[in-house]
């Protein structure tokens, strides 16, 4: 049970920080790339909307989208080598079981 809720606090907290790096990443890139007369902010309801852009504005939200995915996925492919390295050092060890410590080590099994 405590094992389920480690790793969905896990994946939660990973969401997070993707998350969080994937927009910093995409906001840097468009404030820096966009003219300065154009503005991000306002209707925020999606890429459906990017169409009716003009052709070069259009090139710049979609590199903007790019690099900040782009990112994103290194950051989430590093994180898995360092779980990886951290996994190959761990030693495996028997869980003890309730039973284990009622019955002094002999769960089970008859004699």
């Amino acid at each position: 049970m405590y094992l389920l809720l480690l790793f969905l606090v896990g994946a939660v907290f990973g969401l997070a920080i993707i998350g969080t790096i994937f927009n910093n990443k995409l906001t840097d890139e468009l404030e820096k790339n966009l003219p300065p007369g154009l503005k991000m902010g306002g209707n925020r309801k999606g890429f459906d909307k990017i169409n009716t852009l003009p052709p070069n504005i259009k090139v710049i939200f979609i590199h903007a989208f790019v690099s900040a995915f782009d990112l994103s996925f290194k950051v989430v492919i590093a994180m898995g080598a360092l779980t990886l390295i951290s996994a190959l050092f761990m030693r495996n060890v028997k869980p003890k079981l309730k039973s284990d410590e009622k019955d002094g080590g002999s769960a089970g099994l008859s004699e």
